[in-house]
């Protein structure tokens, strides 16, 4: 798997060295919400992630985002409460695309393929949107929405509803 995906990572690197746009490196911060089975035994967490996106032209880009989601959940028992978390890493290649971009917002659309780590690894995909509002000609604001996936058996999947900064080189 972890072949597959570096090798995905390599073809978006390799087709895109001569049409090289933008980097945008940026940090994100938000809210996990639980859905379907693990819905029903958690709520709502804390969400981050690191990100890098390699412009393969005006509208195109694709890029890696590392992070975690924490889910929280409080149990009440005759011998006290106890608060349990679980939480997820998460290594995902992305491949986003504008569809909206006019003076400093953008907005797209984006979808996700990575692997998803507890205490084994799953594949997961990773469907978004997102929006952004350039504050000067390198940094930046943005706010996403993932909604994930896992290729699990059971229901393990959630939404994130981040914002954060980035900021853009210009190659």
């Amino acid at each position: 798997m972890r072949k597959l995906l570096l090798s995905i990572a390599a073809i978006f690197c390799f087709s895109s060295l001569s049409n090289a746009q933008e980097i945008e490196v940026g940090l994100n911060l938000g809210l996990g919400i639980p859905v379907g089975d693990i819905g029903e035994a958690y709520g709502s967490g804390f969400a981050w992630n690191i990100n890098g996106y390699y412009g393969i032209s005006d509208k195109l880009s694709a890029g890696l985002e590392i992070g975690s989601t924490t889910f929280n959940s409080s149990i009440n028992s005759p011998f006290g409460g106890f608060d349990i978390d679980f939480s997820l890493t998460e290594f995902i290649a992305v491949g986003r695309y504008k569809f909206y971009d006019k003076e400093k917002l953008s907005l797209g659309a984006g979808m996700g393929l990575g692997l998803y780590s507890n205490s084994g690894s799953e594949l997961g995909i990773s469907p978004r949107v997102y929006g952004s509002y350039m504050l000067t000609d390198e940094i930046g604001l943005t706010a996403n929405i993932p909604f994930h996936l896992l290729l699990t058996e059971g229901s393990l999947n959630y939404m994130q509803i981040r914002v954060g900064g980035f900021y853009l080189l210009s190659l």
